[in-house]
């Protein structure tokens, strides 16, 4: 064993989240923070929008995770990505800045959460941003994380929102504004035309300061507790790294931000979780907390795709050639603009398929390039794809370890479709992605259905394509969920503070008691930001 490092604030995870609070925690030059990442740094070559699919294949920077098979998806295990490297998720997505809507935020708040509401939420969100546009009620500037509008955007998209017009739904500026329905393309983290990672936005201006240390290539194994009186206390983490095990400690507190998946697994390994579970594992117990690993949500997502006229949009072919040399050139020497610029999911929207509910309750995401497996490839030839997704699932699914051993990968089981509710809602979702991919703005440039390989023409049809063909937006959330002392499910409480232990929190998506409705990155931004304020509270002279 080397020799232990200490430090006040040990953060396991240099995520969406985690590198928010080094950033925020390391502020305060009299105290001393370690930021441990399993992956590698941020790469410059990620920093260029439309090396997506390079970076989604890349096994160095993602987890490349799959859950275990889903009954109700005619028994498919489904891809379940997840950012490993600085930046985490941030550093390997679309890029897309969503919030979700106001009613996400106030149920949370509803359900006990004091200080999670709309009101409460929406100035964290704006201490973040750098948004091109300028501050106003919804944004602000001169934060970290540079928002923008996209430098690009391929024909398609524009078709997109032609074929919404048509179809009667409106075209919108913002979805970050109030409950907005609509097509719009999506505003991205971006800056100048590049990448705006976590890592970039948060971990770059604070790598010179030096209280922050971030370690990278560590695969954490378990939070160590001291054998005080009481209620026992994260003294640390227990790490590898280059195949020796270290260990560092935190005099303070341990912030886990290592995600849905990360945090709930660290949390089981460590002895915090089902009583039952832990000693089916082997596990010595720390504390019995029922909700660990419970509560899992993710958002299923299915689309329909048609082949493109040649050129039409991004692909590899003869008539793209002459736009990617040009793009070559508009992007490196032409002040980073042109088609590298474009994120790929350029556009999409959002829509109410029940009119009883308080805010949209299916998202679309829009891929104006021929991509397959699993967006890891962009392929020879020209589609464009819509995939549709619910936003509010009602299905919970659940994490266990498949074994004792950090290394082993866990069962992620999202029970997809357990509730009957989602499926209808996905049916419907399905039958607006038919209906403005078969509309008259995309005739010039449709040739063909390319995918599924069958006929939507049916509700009956359109099941069997999704129990065949569904996969998920790559939004997990929930299994560590936020509640009051009063919720026995609850893994830590408003505070972000794990029931049964004392000096460890998590700050992540995870805590989620519901996901948002959209994209999960920028939430997850905020969570890091109001889970900094709170540590810093508690240690307040």
């Amino acid at each position: 064993m080397s020799d232990v490092k200490k430090f006040d604030y040990v953060i396991v995870g240099g995520g969406s989240a985690g590198c928010v609070v080094a950033n925020r925690l390391s502020e305060d030059p009299s105290v001393t923070v370690c930021l441990l990442e399993a992956g590698p740094k941020e790469s410059r070559k990620g920093r260029i929008p439309l090396m997506l699919h390079a970076l989604m294949g890349d096994p160095q920077r993602n987890w490349d995770r799959y859950t275990v098979k889903q009954p109700n998806l005619n028994n498919r295990a489904i891809y379940q990505p997840c950012g490993r490297g600085l930046g985490g998720g941030s550093a390997i997505n679309s890029m897309i800045y969503i919030r979700g809507f106001k009613p996400d935020y106030d149920n949370w708040a509803a359900q006990g959460n004091f200080g999670w509401g709309y009101d409460d939420v929406l100035p964290y969100f704006k201490k973040s941003e750098d948004h091109q546009d300028g501050e106003s009620e919804y944004h602000g500037v001169g934060g970290e994380l540079s928002v923008s509008r996209l430098r690009h955007v391929e024909r398609p998209t524009e078709v997109l929102l032609d074929a919404a017009r048509e179809c009667g739904y409106p075209v919108v500026d913002d979805f970050n504004h109030a409950n907005v329905e609509g097509f719009a393309p999506y505003q991205v983290t971006q800056v100048n035309g590049e990448r705006c990672s976590s890592a970039r936005a948060f971990i770059e201006p604070a790598q010179s300061r030096p209280n922050l240390t971030v370690i990278t290539g560590t695969h954490v194994s378990r939070v160590m507790f001291d054998g005080q009186e009481g209620l026992p206390r994260a003294s640390g983490v227990e790490y590898r790294q280059d195949g020796v095990t270290k260990t560092v400690e935190a005099t303070r507190e341990v912030v886990l931000s290592a995600g849905a998946v990360g945090s709930a697994q660290l949390l089981l390994l460590s002895g915090i979780g089902p009583a039952e579970h832990l000693q089916e594992m082997g596990i010595a117990q720390v504390a019995d907390v029922p909700g660990v690993g419970q509560n899992f949500q993710d958002h299923i997502d299915v689309g329909m795709s048609f082949h493109a006229k040649p050129g039409f949009g991004l692909g590899i072919s003869p008539q793209f050639m002459p736009r990617a040399i040009k793009g070559v050139w508009q992007y490196f020497a032409g002040g980073r603009r042109g088609v590298f610029a474009s994120n790929v999911v350029e556009g999409g929207g959002f829509i109410r398929t029940n009119p009883e509910e308080d805010a949209p309750d299916v998202q679309f995401h829009f891929l104006s390039g021929n991509a397959s497996n699993n967006g890891r490839s962009l392929n020879y030839g020209h589609s464009f794809t819509l995939t549709a997704c619910v936003l509010r699932p009602n299905s919970r699914g659940q994490l266990r370890l498949a074994a004792a051993d950090p290394m082993v990968p866990p069962a992620i089981d999202p029970c997809f479709l357990t509730q009957e509710g989602d499926l209808k809602t996905l049916v419907d979702g399905v039958k607006v992605v038919k209906q403005l991919l078969t509309s008259d703005a995309f005739k010039p440039y449709r040739k063909g259905q390319r995918f599924p390989d069958m006929a939507l023409g049916s509700d009956e049809a359109i099941v069997e394509h999704i129990k065949a063909n569904a996969g998920t937006a790559y939004h997990p959330v929930g299994t560590c969920k936020m509640g009051p002392e009063s919720d026995s499910m609850a893994v830590v409480s408003p505070e972000l503070s794990v029931r049964g232990v004392s000096g460890l929190r998590v700050a992540d998506a995870s805590i989620m008691p519901t996901i948002v409705s959209g994209n999960t990155n920028a939430p997850s931004i905020m969570i890091g930001e109001k889970a900094s304020d709170l540590v810093k509270a508690s240690w307040k002279n």
